[in-house]
């Protein structure tokens, strides 16, 4: 999704990006109980940085 800087007022730009992590905290979350919940995991799939 593109977001043109110029004309999108604040608050909307705000309120997409705001969004856009939440979906990606999400994500993570999900990962992660993924992860629990599967006993054959290994923690090699989560890379340390």
């Amino acid at each position: 999704m593109e977001i043109d800087l110029i004309v999108a007022p604040s608050p909307v730009l705000s309120e997409i990006f705001r969004t856009h992590q939440f979906l990606e905290d999400l994500k993570v979350v999900a990962e992660i109980k993924k992860y629990i919940n599967d006993k054959r995991s290994t923690p090699l799939r989560f890379r340390k940085p």
